[in-house]
């Protein structure tokens, strides 16, 4: 993880002079959901979920997260690296959630509550497939050792009836590890982040409608959302309501 972050800090004082030759961009983006899931995960009720960040050519550095209405719900910040290249996509992700056990956000070390995950993905005109594999960090099996959690998945983007749709399916290659664990000789509390074997954890169909307001855009978009592994699915109301 140390390498991780020295690389990570390397990259960018490398790239600084870079960026003043040509001008990025900043972003700052929100959405309000009805509910929150994640890769098949429930994340629990309805939250805000903002974007702040810079693109440059083909790199984007964001810091996005997710918070409730309610001191009891789930609370998220990750730190987001990628890099387009054509069809390619390759990332870098520092994700942490306050749902697990024990998770200040400045701890790092063997015992930190931060995941660590690399990501590779390719589109092409019709779909796009992403890798994501968890390689350091809070990613332990119930034995104790590391589980390299992965994440593969296929979308179909398409329009039909004035909607713009996308299609999606997620699944994972073998077990994974878990979303509160940590390496200890006794874990408490064990729950699955994708499953326990190979298996489809995500189910989805996305439809988004834009609608202009004078000089301004509002996309809204509705999300059924499912997870075969867990037999739980849900419906989503989602709101861009800022896009700068």
């Amino acid at each position: 993880m140390k390498q991780f972050l020295v690389t990570l800090t390397t990259v960018l004082i490398m790239t600084t002079p870079l960026w003043s030759q040509d001008k990025p961009k900043g972003f700052i983006t929100a959405d309000l959901v009805s509910h929150y899931m994640w890769r098949g995960q429930d994340k629990g009720n309805a939250c805000i979920q903002p974007k702040l960040g810079v693109k440059w050519k083909g790199f984007r550095l964001a810091l996005e997260g997710s918070g409730g209405f309610s001191n009891d719900d789930y609370e998220e910040l990750d730190i987001v690296l990628t890099y387009k290249y054509r069809g390619f996509t390759f990332g870098l992700y520092d994700e942490w959630g306050e749902d697990w056990m024990e998770s200040p956000y400045f701890k790092y070390g063997h015992e930190t509550t931060h995941q660590f995950s690399a990501h590779v993905g390719y589109a092409w005109d019709w779909a796009s497939a992403n890798l994501i594999t968890t390689f350091a960090g809070a990613d332990y099996k119930p034995n104790g050792s590391r589980a390299y959690s992965t994440y593969i998945e296929l979308n179909l983007p398409f329009h039909f009836a004035t909607l713009d749709w996308e299609a999606s399916v997620g699944l994972t290659p073998y077990e994974s590890g878990g979303l509160k664990t940590q390496p200890k000789d006794e874990i408490e509390l064990f729950e699955y982040a994708y499953a326990d074997c190979f298996a489809v954890n995500k189910l989805s169909l996305h439809a988004t409608k834009v609608f202009s307001i004078k000089n301004y855009e509002l996309p809204v978009y509705i999300e059924v959302q499912g997870n075969p592994w867990r037999r739980v699915a849900n419906i989503i109301l989602g709101i861009t309501f800022i896009n700068l």
